[in-house]
């Protein structure tokens, strides 16, 4: 609904300045804001949702690596 997606923006604008930064300091790749974003939203759901589904507890190492792999798809 509208209130939903008024707040999905509000929570996303963070991270959307991050990841303009990002391409400003030339550390992420230089492709649309929301394509990375879209990555890095995409990896971290399905990760938690396989934990969750699969009653996996998630480690800090688990998150760890799941954050390197974030890391090294959308660095330059």
């Amino acid at each position: 609904n509208e209130c939903t997606m008024k707040l999905t923006k509000e929570i996303k604008k963070p991270l959307i300045k991050l990841i303009e930064r990002g391409k400003d300091e030339n550390m992420f790749k230089d492709m649309e804001t929301m394509t990375l974003l879209t990555f890095m939203i995409g990896s971290i759901h399905e990760g938690v949702k396989n934990a969750h589904y699969n009653l996996k507890p998630l480690h800090k190492t688990d998150i760890d690596r799941m954050f390197k792999m974030c890391w090294d798809g959308m660095k330059r």
